[in-house]
């Protein structure tokens, strides 16, 4: 594939949905024949976040007229074992549709901290040198575990 340029991409999830036929929304999930392992790891997200305290239910006759309402998309991915190529693992994100947050209004920054490949090579090639041991470790609920500054009021359906 060649190189895209950012307007060519887009919204990087509905880029992903269009083209990785493993990566899909919830209306494209659900009509698939591996449905019910989207919706067990659909719980399993719901049930991590009320349980890490990351939102509070509010009811709509509760909210300010004048409040924006964020909607909420689901990002479904299957991921593939490399060489099989068969279905290893569902995931699932609940995400805030990109296009309606704004700058200093729902968002200030925008910081993910991530690891390289160089630096990954180099703490593999000390353990190696050293008498340390490896392993190999997956993050549940990776991006929820910043504080926002803010109140984000967001609609799931």
């Amino acid at each position: 594939m060649e190189n895209l340029n950012e307007m060519e991409m887009g919204n990087p999830i509905d880029f992903a949905a269009k083209h990785d036929p493993d990566t899909m929304y919830f209306h494209q999930a659900i009509k698939q024949l591996d449905a019910p392992q989207f919706v067990e790891v659909i719980v399993k997200e719901i049930n991590g976040h009320i349980e890490r305290g990351h939102w509070q239910l509010i009811p709509f006759e509760d909210v300010l007229k004048e409040t924006k309402i964020l909607y909420a998309v689901w990002a479904m991915k299957q991921k593939r074992d490399i060489k099989a190529r068969k279905i290893t693992k569902y995931k699932t994100r609940l995400n805030v549709h990109g296009g309606q947050q704004k700058y200093g209004i729902n968002y200030f920054d925008t910081y993910a901290p991530v690891v390289t490949w160089p630096s990954v090579r180099l703490i593999l090639g000390m353990a190696i040198l050293n008498p340390w041991g490896t392993k190999q470790v997956d993050f549940a609920m990776a991006y929820p575990q910043a504080d926002i500054e803010c109140d984000c009021l967001m609609e799931c359906r």
